[in-house]
């Protein structure tokens, strides 16, 4: 499936790559390997992605306006991880830079 959003890690060679069809994967880009993936499955189309400033977290966002942050290596949701107050898709995510 097409590649709908795409961000670097801060610190390592990985770079996450999100798609409509709920796929979500880390790649080391010197490497050119899959590091892991995680599937969120149709209908949950991942509109942005972003990594916070040390890259322990990533943000995903999705069409239908939930946000999950995730662990950046084990892609798992992390406790109170999920927001679903946006009523349209998400097209920017960040995470602020002084914590």
């Amino acid at each position: 499936d097409a590649i709908k959003a795409i961000d670097t890690h801060p610190i390592s060679n990985n770079i996450a790559i999100g798609s409509y069809c709920g796929l979500l994967k880390i790649w080391d880009y010197m490497s050119k390997t899959e590091v892991t993936m995680r599937a969120f499955g149709l209908g949950n189309e991942i509109t942005a992605l972003s990594f916070d400033k040390i890259g322990e977290y990533l943000a995903v966002g999705f069409y239908d306006g939930t946000i999950l942050i995730v662990d950046s290596i084990t892609l798992e949701t992390v406790p109170g991880g999920e927001f679903s107050h946006a009523k349209a898709l998400i097209t920017q995510l960040a995470f602020s830079h002084d914590g």
